[in-house]
């Protein structure tokens, strides 16, 4: 099927039959982004992108393992032009690595939806498989680091922590997955991770108690290569 894009125009909604969008010409491309032709008139209800860019004729399926649930996905841009998708996976994961609850489970894509060739199957990104490990987050820094936090029940010793763990395009999963807080009494939960533009990585969550009053958001800085940089920041 094809799409229509707007050439050299900003993302917006076509006018149905109109002629232009934002002033600019709209063309068809096919699937492989490969031919372009003029429309006479905005088609209800399509979206104008970019010139040259061609957006996938409906949804698919990101995960390839099916049993049971997968959710919770986030996404991160690689700036080679394709992204990695982390999700939760319940009961189930490749290989059957980690069946024991929840896992962090993840897949590499070309930016036309193709799954990368290089990875093009599921990698489950923790090691420590007890309990559950939910709620991920990704990101991606302009060297093509990724870093991928997760939510663990009961690994630091004291309730749910956040774990993290770095991978690359190139190498899949680096090193071993590494404790991002510092204090383990309670529960810290539900991380959010995002790539600084020095190339390092910042990582805030959820804490029981720490800043003295019920639950309070704790940051922390790591370099590229997962050392610490900072201790917990209230």
């Amino acid at each position: 099927d094809l799409t229509p894009v707007c050439v050299s125009g900003e993302c917006l909604v076509c006018v149905p039959n109109s002629t232009n969008c934002d002033g600019k010409d709209i063309v068809q491309c096919d699937s492989e982004g490969s031919a372009l032709t003029v429309l006479e008139t905005c088609p209800d209800g399509q979206t104008c992108f970019g010139e040259g860019e061609c957006a996938l004729d409906g949804e698919q399926v990101a995960n390839i393992t099916i049993f049971d649930a997968q959710n919770k996905a986030t996404v991160a841009i690689h700036p080679e032009d394709f992204f990695l998708v982390i999700w939760t996976s319940q009961n189930a994961s490749p290989d059957n690595i980690d069946n024991s609850g929840k896992s962090i489970v993840g897949r590499w894509f070309f930016n036309d939806g193709t799954a990368h060739p290089a990875h093009p199957l599921e990698f489950v990104a923790n090691t420590f498989i007890a309990g559950n490990q939910s709620d991920p987050s990704v990101a991606i820094n302009n060297n093509g680091i990724a870093m991928v936090s997760w939510m663990s029940g009961g690994q630091d010793g004291s309730g749910d922590g956040i774990y993290a763990r770095r991978l690359t395009m190139d190498d899949g999963l680096v090193g071993v997955e590494f404790l991002v807080n510092e204090i383990s009494t309670g529960a810290q939960s539900f991380p959010q991770v995002s790539a600084l533009k020095d190339n390092r990585f910042a990582v805030v969550w959820e804490s029981d108690n720490e800043d003295g009053d019920a639950r309070g958001i704790i940051l922390r800085i790591f370099e590229e290569s997962g050392v610490p940089s900072t201790g917990n920041i209230i």
